[in-house]
């Protein structure tokens, strides 16, 4: 999927560990988590629900050393624990709620067909999924999902280092953000739900909870941003006693806030045998790499199996910003990798117990994720094992009509140089202070022009370009590097 486009208002969201549903999520994979530190081939499907002071985990498994009900309930326990809850009022008791167990083993016509003789894994279920990166955010991410996301953060760290004391685990952010043609993304409007204790005010928390949204938004943000905070009042009840939470309801938040495809499965409590997760992740992760090489500004991969078949049926690739052939190359590449449920886990170490902190603090842009990794240019994708015949792989172009023009003759550049150009692009014609080229692009770019959490490369503060880096070169074998003249110092923007 393409970028958003211009006069587009993009809204995502983001919620706090303490939500319901994140809880459920959380359990899953605690549990998942648990399982492979005593066997690491297990395979299992946990599912949980919580409402009330009640708990209710289901579902299969497959392993050589299961847990016990009591190690679950254990588990159980110590994950709403470690969400903040303390007591049934405030929203459900980690010491006193009732914990059901209701755990089968996994189905063997399933598991003939995923388990092969030859040591090779089919998928456990047919399904599509997708995996998406954008240039936007050095996250990779869509702007308004990081930015729900920083401040989901922000209450949970306010609230576990006693900042703001009367808050409450459970909460949620959603932002808008308005893409313009040459002009800088803005926050047109946010809504912020926290749940607090009793004995505050609720305008003592509008006033709190917007100045620190404000804070995050900043960069951002207008005069005209609206605000909501708290907007249907008071929030002291939370947690499965409002609102009752199911792992994997929360899946568009999960990923890419519905700015790329989602197919439609869950993530949490599934080992690597089962695609809805496993392929999910190494499509972001293939994604990734075509952004961060610099053959796109965003790619969206999908993948699609069919159950006991190791290998994906079709793969469908959509760029933004490729040239063609920067996309005959990215055909190529793709072509290599191994998108077969044993390739995946073995090539993103899904048999160790990481699951619980990405139910927890998000699956995508987090750090230590083996999926999430920087590109690691001695780890080529044709290294992987050779793509089966069976599939169909087809790549798409998405770019207007001015800039396929200019992507056909446009040299490939270096992820540094792609870097700088992405910036340029960004600002185009929403900087009236930075000098200009007589095509109307940017001349040279300052630490003013990063986003927070951005820095120039080679440890510069800036850039002087020698030509446009926007606009198409006349000889099309002109070196990128002879096009830009960095500027020493301190890089990056705080």
């Amino acid at each position: 999927m393409a970028a958003p486009r211009n006069g587009r208002i993009v809204t995502c969201e983001a919620m706090t560990s303490g939500h319901p549903d994140k809880i459920c999520d959380q359990i899953s994979d605690a549990l998942l988590d648990a399982h492979l530190v005593r066997d690491p081939y297990t395979r299992c499907g946990i599912e949980a629900a919580a409402s009330g002071n009640e708990v209710w985990v289901f579902g299969q498994v497959a392993s050589a050393d299961p847990l016990s009900k009591e190690e679950i309930t254990t588990i159980t326990r110590r994950v709403i624990r470690d969400a903040g809850y303390r007591s049934a009022k405030e929203g459900i008791d980690p010491e006193t709620c009732s914990v059901r167990v209701t755990i089968d083993p996994q189905s063997q016509d399933i598991a003939q067909g995923v388990m092969k003789k030859d040591g090779a894994i089919g998928a456990s279920d047919q399904g599509i999924v997708y995996g998406y990166a954008t240039d936007e955010t050095p996250e990779g991410l869509p702007l308004p999902l990081v930015l729900a996301r920083k401040i989901t953060d922000a209450l949970t760290k306010a609230r576990t280092s006693n900042t703001i004391p009367w808050l409450r685990p459970d909460g949620k952010a959603q932002v808008s953000i308005r893409y313009a043609a040459g002009k800088s993304p803005v926050v047109t409007a946010f809504v912020l739900s926290a749940q607090h204790a009793a004995d505050v005010e609720i305008e003592d928390v509008r006033a709190v909870l917007t100045a620190l949204a404000l804070k995050i938004l900043k960069p951002y943000a207008t005069a005209e941003t609206v605000a909501h905070v708290n907007p249907a009042g008071r929030f002291v009840t939370g947690g499965p006693l409002a609102d009752s939470g199911l792992t994997g309801r929360k899946v568009i938040a999960d990923t890419y806030g519905g700015v790329a495809h989602h197919g439609g499965g869950a993530f949490s409590g599934k080992d690597g045998t089962k695609v809805d997760r496993s392929a999910a992740y190494a499509a972001r992760h293939a994604a990734l790499q075509v952004v961060r090489s610099g053959l796109a500004s965003s790619c969206e991969i999908a993948l699609s199996y069919a159950i006991g078949v190791e290998q994906p049926v079709a793969i469908h690739v959509q760029t933004s910003g490729a040239s063609v052939d920067q996309l005959a190359y990215l055909k190529r590449e793709l072509a290599a990798h191994d998108f077969s449920p044993k390739g995946i886990i073995e090539r993103l170490k899904l048999r160790t117990p990481i699951f619980e902190r990405a139910a927890r603090s998000g699956h995508f842009g987090r750090k230590g994720l083996p999926w999430e990794a920087e590109l690691n240019e001695k780890l080529n994708v044709r290294t992987y094992s050779k793509w089966s015949d069976q599939a169909a792989l087809e790549v798409a172009q998405t770019v207007s009509g001015a800039e396929s023009t200019r992507a056909v003759h446009r040299p490939p550049l270096d992820a540094k140089h792609a870097f700088m150009r992405r910036v340029a692009m960004r600002w185009h014609l929403d900087d009236k202070q930075t000098p200009r080229w007589s095509c109307g692009h940017l001349r040279e770019l300052n630490l003013r022009h990063l986003m927070p959490g951005e820095s120039f490369p080679w440890g510069t503060t800036g850039a002087s370009f020698l030509k446009c880096v926007i606009c198409p070169e006349k000889r099309p074998g002109t070196d990128s590097a002879k096009r830009v003249r960095v500027k020493a110092g301190r890089q990056t923007r705080k």
